[in-house]
């Protein structure tokens, strides 16, 4: 015979269980309406692509600082003509 104890045990454990596998009451995080989630995704992708573009800008100019400073540490002109 099972205590009433271990029967609320179980029924918490299995509302917690099925809620984050997707099959919850309305508005639950975990419930991954596909109203939500899918705005949600695509707001994250292209913020994404946007932060990576900014730091390979900001690299991309550092390193053509770095040059500048390089070769006027050499002497040499900023442009080349060959």
């Amino acid at each position: 015979m099972i205590s009433h104890g271990l029967v609320e045990n179980l029924s918490g454990l299995k509302s917690s269980v099925t809620t984050r596998t997707g099959i919850g009451p309305p508005g639950d995080f975990w419930l991954g309406d596909m109203g939500s989630l899918i705005p949600t995704f695509f707001t994250t992708v292209i913020s994404g692509f946007l932060l990576s573009g900014l730091l390979f800008l900001i690299a991309f100019i550092c390193l053509g600082v770095l040059k500048l400073v390089a070769r006027r540490e050499q002497a040499l002109p900023a442009t080349t003509s060959l």
